[in-house]
């Protein structure tokens, strides 16, 4: 069984990556880890900065993490959710 979960995802039409973190079967914390959106624009890897994040609670599996990373990642497709500067 895993125990860290670990994904990035790039939207290249959106210059915008986000990366999941997440200790599964974890529990001694108020949070597990996170889902992070970073500008992506720069090509340098030192220029990245970071334009939202998501705490996530402790006691998820890891399809209820990936659903929650894919909400994000829908929410930037559609506009509801504004990271773009």
């Amino acid at each position: 069984m895993e125990d860290l979960l670990h994904k990035t995802v790039d939207l290249d039409d959106h210059k915008i990556e986000v990366e999941l973190y997440y200790k599964l079967n974890f529990d001694a914390d108020k949070s597990c880890g996170y889902i992070k959106v970073f500008n992506n624009a720069s090509q340098r890897e030192d220029e990245k900065f970071e334009v939202y994040m998501e705490l996530l609670e402790c006691g998820l599996d890891s399809k209820a993490v990936t659903k929650k990373m894919d909400s994000v990642v829908a929410e930037i497709k559609s506009g509801k959710l504004d990271v773009m500067f």
